[in-house]
């Protein structure tokens, strides 16, 4: 079985890797800290894109990935959101403060 998150890594719009942090933080699908890695180096070794198969995705078995429940995948998004206007704050006191260090 392929964990449905795991198709996040097709749609170019979706930062996977961020997606895929964000499960592992509130420990969902079955990303872990522990696996993490393992499941972006692995993600790195898909073909692209436009040429996957659902056949591509069993190099994830051995991992006991899961599935998101539809309850869960608006949190993550609306976490991803949350965590990308946060860092879009840091770079604009960044660059405030190198502004005045001129």
């Amino acid at each position: 079985m392929i964990a449905n998150f795991l198709f996040q890594t097709e749609h170019p719009q979706i930062n996977f890797k961020t997606f895929f942090e964000i499960a592992r933080d509130f420990r969902k699908g079955g990303l872990t800290p522990d696996n993490f890695e393992e499941v972006i180096r692995l993600t790195a070794k898909l073909p692209p894109i436009n040429t996957r198969k659902a056949s591509d995705y069993k190099i994830f078995e051995h991992l006991g990935l899961k599935d998101i429940s539809e309850e869960d995948f608006p949190i993550i998004i609306r976490e991803m959101l949350r965590r990308g206007q946060e860092q879009s704050k840091n770079v604009g006191i960044l660059r405030l403060l190198q502004q005045h260090v001129r």
